[in-house]
């Protein structure tokens, strides 16, 4: 994503150095990158601790792999792309489908903002419900989308990189998800 405030490091750089073999430079692409890719994957498999799990996989996966990302390209789209394709291995071993908690998605979502005043809170919980909710009735090519648009914070060529489709397949999915998500939106107010 861009340069960290503690170190003033690309990831670029940062990856390279990791490449060296220097621990300190995993900690930091660590602690900037594990919220949204646990946001990202939580929006796919609407449960927070598989979320978790798939998250951990995919950074011991980087360091594991790590000869083999180019310091170029960056990590953030290869992090996303290898939590992507965890998240539906775990899908395809899962029995059941498992129904959208409206703390899944909110709870990955707090962790990524900070700790607001307690009416502030208690109405964007509620806020928080009704985006959950009707973003679990979408199909999820627009979920996975959005989810790295809105919850990953990743730009829209990115999450083309990441989900392997064009940009402009990309667009239309985001457009499409967030007309349906306002639909449904409107329907749960009335």
């Amino acid at each position: 994503m861009g340069k960290d405030a503690q170190t003033g490091e690309s990831d670029s750089r940062l990856l390279v150095r990791l490449q060296g073999g220097d621990p300190e430079a995993f900690e930091v692409l660590f602690e900037r990158h594990r919220r949204g890719v646990r946001a990202y994957a939580a929006a796919i498999l609407r449960d927070a601790a598989l979320a978790e799990d798939v998250t951990q996989e995919s950074f011991l996966e980087l360091v594991r792999r790590v000869q083999e990302v180019d310091a170029r390209r960056g990590v953030t789209g290869w992090l996303y792309r290898v939590a992507r394709n965890r998240a539906i291995d775990v899908q395809r071993h899962r029995r059941h489908d498992v129904q959208p908690g409206a703390e899944a998605v909110t709870r990955a979502r707090d962790e990524r903002e900070q700790a607001p005043s307690a009416a502030d809170d208690l109405q964007r919980r509620e806020q928080d419900a009704h985006v959950t909710a009707a973003m679990a009735a979408l199909p999820a090519e627009e979920r996975e989308v959005l989810a790295l648009h809105y919850f990953a914070g990743l730009a829209y060529r990115d999450v083309a990189a990441v989900v392997d489709r064009p940009l402009g397949t990309v667009l239309w999915r985001a457009h499409r998800g967030l007309g349906r998500m306002r639909r449904e939106m409107m329907r749960s107010d009335a």
